[in-house]
């Protein structure tokens, strides 16, 4: 015979709603008594908001919200499977319920009951956790119970949020009005909030990996529904950092290659208490333009398991007056045209508005005819208006050829070779890639190279100084040669290499015959050796020669004079410069609200964020950027 025992279930959802005066819970949890005892006089049934440890700090005490006194009484003839008692309840509560504060529908013995809860100040989340207690004086002793599975009472959460346990983390400092806000948002709006001034995505799925079994048995395996991560972005990156260690918040794809290859392991858990059903969400503007960015970070950080979204628009949160567990909190978007002049002083007013209204016009034209707007008629909703210098450098750090090639050449020959011409190809071509920092080149006023170290490398570079010499610098290893002729095969293969440094010269200032060429050798990492084949010649110190060998140290070079053709040899320079830019950015904000020329700015309705709305968020999902595309967020 089973042993006497008092418990209680709860009935349907485990989750339901909590609200206010103002906004009245719809949902009622029913608890139905489950046990095995037919009869028991004055069971104390107990319900406790507990508080499980949702953030960084210890676990609080249960706190009781409400005492119920019942009677177990016989049921005549119960179904199979049934209990053999029901609740007759002798005693209610009558708790006086704080108006401004949540409260939960709860029907027991066949009664509803409104429960209020906690302070919001209290609670880690929005999600309170309900426990069920009880115990009574049986005929054979003490019989007790305790519910190891919640009750899930949440207020103010989104109409089209998952029923899953909904998590935020605030990756910011109080100090910053935009993270400080968030909070507040997320605190009425997730279950469970995580502040952590300079997170990483590291430490966000560290988290996520030592909660998992927990959130999993909570939810019966559906795990979390919403991961929300709080940051700041910009069209190109967001603003976290990717590892704990990582100097910078620039979460990139070329950042996340760099943090990957330094620690393999970061992100190798694979169990985050994720599912397909699940979703990850930044909360940083404008990323969610970057599909190719959000792909990344599902596969590489949250271990491919479910889809990663950023809105498309600029992030605000806005919180109204009054206490933190009453006052509103909203998040929205933000209408933005910025422009960003090529100058290191603050532009005239004139300035500002024509180049404003010269990127809003081009902004509009891409809306359909009839949504248009005029920028005289608009100009003075833009409330927030900003501008401000932002200085930059480019760098070039030693240690390879590639980055080098511009610096090489900006120190010497001054005169035919300016820092824009050198780096115009390199900037527009890094606009196509996720190295591209400083936006198109126009946008930028740059000054003047500084070599900051010079140190010579083992490579050879030979250098040409007549204008139809192709190309006009060539580059052999140690143990290489660099050929110089002025043959029309040489030609063709240097035309149609795809390596961006040859090792080959084709001169026809040279005189070269066809057969004719010139071969310069690097023996080891300080001598080379100048031959000729076919009869050609050089002239080295007012002398012709066939043959020479030489040693070039540090900055040293060899001059050789072949026809009206100026060789120079000597060791590649790897050199450490850097280029400095200014700009004015300037930038007219307002609140982001339909389209509608026909109305007045204020009559138009605001845009409500919609996580399903694909022109509100971005998605893993979408196609990546094209070229154009990724040139535009440049802008």
């Amino acid at each position: 015979m089973a042993a006497p025992q008092i418990a209680f279930a709860l009935a349907g959802k485990n989750v339901v709603d909590a609200g206010t005066d103002a906004d009245p819970p719809k949902e009622v949890a029913e608890v139905v008594y489950s046990g095995n005892v037919a009869e028991q006089k004055d069971v104390t049934i107990e319900l406790f908001e507990v508080d499980l440890g949702e953030g960084t700090g210890k676990p609080r005490q249960p706190l009781k919200l409400a005492t119920f006194k019942a009677d177990i009484v016989p049921v005549p003839s119960p179904k199979q499977g049934s209990p053999p008692g029901a609740l007759k309840l002798t005693q209610k509560p009558s708790p006086p319920i704080d108006k401004a504060l949540p409260r939960f529908k709860l029907e027991i013995g066949g009664e509803t009951f409104d429960i209020g809860l906690t302070g919001l100040d209290a609670e880690g989340g929005r999600r309170f956790e309900i426990q069920i207690k009880a115990a009574a004086k049986g005929k054979r002793g003490q019989l007790k119970f305790e519910s190891k599975a919640f009750l899930f009472a949440r207020f103010g959460h989104f109409a089209k949020e998952p029923r899953a346990p909904v998590i935020a983390f605030i990756t910011g400092g109080e100090d910053d009005a935009f993270f400080k806000t968030g909070t507040v948002f997320w605190q009425q709006h997730a279950d469970v909030v995580i502040e952590q001034d300079g997170m990483s995505l590291e430490e966000i799925v560290a988290f996520l990996a030592k909660h998992s079994a927990r959130i999993k048995k909570e939810t019966g395996d559906k795990g979390w529904g919403e991961v929300n991560i709080v940051a700041h972005g910009n069209p190109i990156s967001a603003k976290i950092k990717i590892l704990k260690s990582s100097p910078e918040p620039n979460l990139r794809i070329v950042q996340l290659d760099v943090a990957l290859k330094q620690k393999p392991s970061a992100f190798k858990v694979t169990d985050l208490g994720l599912r397909d059903t699940s979703r990850v969400v930044f909360r940083s503007c404008n990323i969610g333009r970057r599909a190719d960015l959000l792909k990344r970070v599902k596969k590489d950080v949250f271990a491919d398991k479910c889809e990663v979204k950023a809105p498309k628009f600029l992030q605000q949160y806005a919180t109204a007056a009054g206490s933190a567990s009453t006052r509103k909190a909203t998040e929205g978007f933000v209408e933005d045209v910025t422009i960003h002049l090529p100058q290191a002083t603050e532009p005239s007013d004139a300035q500002k508005l024509a180049a404003i209204k010269a990127r809003f016009e081009e902004l509009e034209k891409k809306r359909p005819t009839a949504q248009r707007q005029t920028f005289e008629k608009e100009k003075n909703t833009f409330t927030i208006k900003k501008a401000k210098l932002v200085e930059n450098s480019v760098p070039f750090p030693g240690g390879g050829l590639k980055e080098h090639e511009a610096a090489l050449h900006m120190k010497e020959n001054k005169q035919r070779t300016t820092p824009e011409a050198r780096l115009a190809a390199a900037i527009d071509a890094d606009n196509q890639t996720d190295n591209f920092d400083f936006t198109v080149k126009e946008q930028w006023k740059r000054g003047s190279v500084t070599i900051l170290t010079e140190q010579a490398a083992k490579e050879l570079e030979v250098q040409a100084s007549s204008a139809d010499a192709l190309p006009p610098r060539a580059i052999a290893p140690v143990g290489g040669t660099v050929v110089i002729g002025n043959n029309s095969t040489l030609k063709s293969s240097i035309e149609g290499s795809s390596n961006r440094f040859v090792n080959a010269i084709h001169s026809p200032a040279s005189g070269l015959s066809s057969d004719q060429f010139i071969d310069i050798k690097v023996v080891d990492a300080k001598k080379v050796k100048v031959t000729t084949t076919g009869g050609a010649t050089f002239v080295f110190n007012g002398s012709t020669e066939t043959e020479r060998s030489a040693t070039l140290t540090g900055k040293g070079q060899l001059k050789l004079g072949v026809g009206g053709e100026t060789l120079t040899v000597r060791r590649s320079q790897l050199v450490t410069a850097e280029l400095p830019i200014k700009r004015f950015s300037v930038s007219f904000r307002r609140k982001l609200r339909k389209s509608d020329p026909k109305l007045d700015f204020a009559k138009r309705p605001a845009i409500v964020p919609d996580i399903d709305d694909p022109g509100h968020y971005g998605s893993s999902n979408d196609p990546d950027p094209s070229p154009s595309e990724l040139a535009e967020l440049g802008k």
